[in-house]
């Protein structure tokens, strides 16, 4: 029984990850494929990500809306700018 709990847990991150990524960031709709690039996108992905849940977005989808509608916001938040 602990087994399949840690099991079914490690899936919920992976599932709540990847529908993130799939979902508001559209990575499967992606045409990059080759080369370098991939994992470099996956990469800004994750920091994007953990940008927004740092800055206290629990909904990653109005996180980058907040982003997208003043650009001005996110260099606020990061003390970049006044």
């Amino acid at each position: 029984m602990r087994l399949a709990s840690l099991i079914r847990g490690e899936w919920s991150i992976e599932n709540r990850d990847h529908h993130v990524r799939d979902v508001t960031l559209g990575e499967d709709r992606c045409r990059v494929r080759t080369g370098s690039l991939p994992s470099i996108l996956a990469v800004m992905r994750s920091h994007a990500i953990g940008t927004l849940r740092l800055l206290g977005f629990a909904n990653i989808a109005d996180g980058t809306r907040w982003v997208r509608d003043d650009f001005h916001h996110p260099l606020i938040a990061l003390g970049l700018t006044n």
